[in-house]
């Protein structure tokens, strides 16, 4: 199957949208195998397990859009929320389970990945998503907070409270940038294309007419440029500067009859 990924999106915010969920599927990739393989991360059989799902839900939703069975939006949306889903997994684990090896330390560098999985949801100018994804990791924390009962958790619970609301007050602001700039690219096109319809020209063809109206062309070059207008304007073309030029000849035939005593150079101005 043939398809071209860098031509798929038809807008700016969805380019945009397209390279975040590249980057993010690849350091997802990168970050899960590199655990799974034992070289970073905590290590344990209920983390092993975990991740192995967790990669294949990543290489599926990203195999899924590359193959255009889902758009890049639902794709954003699918692996945010693997990535908060099983993290947060992972982290409940850590805090139900206390014999876990530095399971505090394991708790909080989790909910930096999840703040983390957030801010790639904002950047993708996924407002809606953000908020559940920011009352996931709320929750999630919470309950670390009461399971455990530990005192540096309980420490930085307000801090990581107003990190989160901060996190759900942005999405509010990225939503409506994220509307404007959709519609005003909407607007942008549609206008592009009834000017276009009405002229019954394509862009090729102004920047033709605008090429031969700012400065003068060799021969060649003013050839390239008819050509691009097509046959039927080219031929207008031509035809309207021949009449301009019989029209100015004739007016100037005329004063030269009408006033002899005047110069050429004094008619022509």
């Amino acid at each position: 199957m043939e398809f071209s990924l860098l031509k798929r999106e038809s807008n700016y915010l969805d380019r945009q949208r397209q390279w975040l969920l590249v980057c993010f599927a690849v350091m997802l990739y990168l970050g899960i195998l590199s655990n799974i393989l034992g070289l970073s991360g905590a290590f344990d059989p209920f983390f092993t397990a975990s991740n192995i799902v967790f990669l294949v839900v990543v290489v599926s939703s990203f195999a899924a859009y590359l193959l255009g069975k889902i758009g890049v939006v639902k794709g954003i949306t699918f692996l945010a929320v693997a990535t908060q889903v099983f993290i947060g997994m992972d982290i409940l684990y850590s805090a139900f389970v206390p014999t876990l090896k530095d399971n505090t330390m394991v708790i909080l560098i989790n909910m930096l990945i999840l703040a983390g999985n957030m801010f790639f949801s904002l950047a993708a100018y996924q407002a809606r998503l953000t908020r559940w994804l920011v009352g996931i990791a709320l929750g999630v924390y919470l309950v670390c907070v009461i399971v455990t009962g530990n005192e540096s958790l309980r420490n930085y619970f307000f801090m990581m409270l107003l990190i989160l609301l901060f996190i759900s007050v942005l999405s509010l602001g990225i939503a409506r940038n994220g509307e404007y700039l959709v519609n005003a690219n909407k607007i942008l096109q549609r206008e592009e294309e009834e000017l276009l319809q009405v002229l019954r020209i394509n862009k090729k063809q102004i920047k033709a007419y605008v090429a031969l109206a700012k400065e003068r062309h060799d021969v060649k070059q003013t050839e390239h440029l008819l050509d691009l207008l097509g046959e039927a304007s080219q031929k207008n073309v031509i035809d309207n500067v021949l009449q301009y030029i019989q029209t100015r000849e004739l007016s100037k035939q005329n004063l030269e009859r009408v006033f002899p005593e005047l110069s050429s150079s004094a008619i022509v101005r």
